[in-house]
């Protein structure tokens, strides 16, 4: 899970705008656990998304090349997430910003929440 919350903050960092913020939450529903992390960047075409996945697919690849991204952290995170049985989402709007919504199972109390702004 280490190497999940690494790469989804780097993209964060690499893709977000200048001095913006990065938005980190946490939570418990039930027996679901929850983190998401939303970046301030020039977010991703509907028609993208789902390609974000795929080994080696970058929305940006002039951007990506010069951050040094091989097109490979978020194929990385939806492998690690779905061996824990659970889900990576996408959510963005062109020029607003993107977040990735992980979930997965988890036991015990319902209900509380965290969030950290960088």
């Amino acid at each position: 899970m280490k190497e999940v919350l690494i790469n989804l903050l780097d993209n964060a960092i690499k893709y977000g705008h200048v001095n913006s913020v990065i938005e980190i939450r946490a939570g418990r529903q039930q027996e679901l656990i929850w983190v998401s992390i939303q970046d301030q960047g020039p977010g991703i075409p509907e028609e993208l998304r789902q390609r974000v996945f795929d080994p080696f697919f970058r929305v940006d690849t002039k951007a990506s090349r010069e951050s040094g991204s091989a097109g490979l952290g978020l194929t990385i995170v939806k492998e690690i997430i779905e061996k824990h049985n659970g889900s990576a989402e996408i959510m963005s709007r062109p020029g607003i910003g993107t977040e990735v919504i992980l979930r997965f199972a988890g036991g015990g109390p319902a209900a509380h929440e965290t969030n950290q702004q960088f």
